[in-house]
């Protein structure tokens, strides 16, 4: 009796455990297949506008070290250029000293001890012009003649030529050298004036010569100027230009290079693309190396355009 009760018992007990093992195997088995939560299309807006906000972050802090360093240093290589080139047709007399003057060609030496500056000024006033020298306006005589001599000049960009431009005080030198010779000026003011008002543009009946840059040196709507008489005999006329376009003015940019700059920003774009496909196919340090020299050299293109569309004196 005993043997067969403990028999039955067992029997009994059988399915009992063979349905409270079911559900738990069911249970784990479909803890085990449950699938993460989709993210949420406000998380996808989130992750763009944080890259976005990265990448005009980057792209900012790129642009304001190219216009510290790199254009510094492109502006030496081309005045390095300038003054051999300039040297060579003061000996030959063969310097440019009026008339119709082609854009970016040297057309005088400019001194300023007093704040160290020792560059060759360039024909014209754009952006483009600028970015060698300081540029003379073609709408002025020539320095060293009778009349107001303007030269315009970068405070930030490009070697920044004119950035200690304010610290000149009534009585510094000035000297430029031209075809017609060595013109000496003395500081005797300076000043702002409005963007809107190009009085210190204007022609003048006396010999002087005007020096103007940007004010405030990076939001530039103000012209910063310093007036310097000639102390030595004006040369002989030689006729100019009498009419500039807008964007010879200083303070505004040439919007002609607009389409260029769309141009380099569509081969950036496909510089992209393609980086994206390098570094799926070849392991990442392969692909700093192909990628990175391209990226620069479009970078440097997009941005040395981008700066002919801003004032010709940042």
């Amino acid at each position: 009796m005993t043997d067969a009760g403990t028999a039955l018992n067992v029997e009994s007990r059988a399915p009992d455990n063979a349905k409270s093992d079911t559900p738990q195997n069911v249970d784990s088995g479909a803890a085990g297949n449950v699938t993460p939560p989709a993210p949420s299309r406000r998380s996808d807006v989130v992750n763009i506008i944080n890259t976005g906000l990265i990448v005009f972050a980057a792209t900012v802090f790129a642009f304001a070290f190219f216009l510290l360093i790199p254009s510094s240093l492109q502006h030496g290589r081309s005045q390095t250029g300038l003054v051999r080139r300039f040297r060579t047709e003061l000996a030959t007399e063969r310097a440019p000293i009026g008339g119709l003057i082609p854009n970016a060609a040297p057309v005088a030496m400019l001194n300023i001890p007093a704040i160290g500056v020792h560059e060759v000024v360039v024909q014209g006033t754009t952006s483009a012009d600028t970015r060698e020298g300081p540029g003379h306006l073609a709408a002025s005589v020539m320095p060293g003649q009778a009349g107001n001599s303007v030269i315009l000049g970068r405070r930030i960009a490009y070697g920044g030529p004119f950035r200690h431009l304010p610290s000149l005080k009534p009585g510094d030198e000035i000297h430029v050298t031209t075809g017609q010779g060595t013109a000496d000026y003395s500081v005797v003011s300076s000043g702002t004036q409005s963007g809107k008002d190009a009085q210190a543009l204007l022609p003048t009946p006396d010999a002087r010569l005007t020096l103007v840059t940007s004010d405030p040196p990076v939001l530039a709507n103000r012209y910063k100027y310093v007036t310097a008489r000639l102390q030595s005999q004006p040369f002989d006329a030689t006729g100019h230009v009498a009419r500039i376009g807008r964007a010879e003015l200083g303070l505004t940019g040439d919007t002609s290079a607009m389409p260029t700059i769309f141009v380099w920003l569509l081969v950036a774009a496909l510089v992209g693309g393609a980086a994206i496909i390098v570094f799926r196919r070849v392991p990442r340090a392969c692909g700093w190396l192909i990628v990175a020299p391209i990226a620069l050299a479009v970078m440097w293109l997009v941005f040395e355009n981008f700066v002919v569309v801003l004032p010709t004196t940042l």
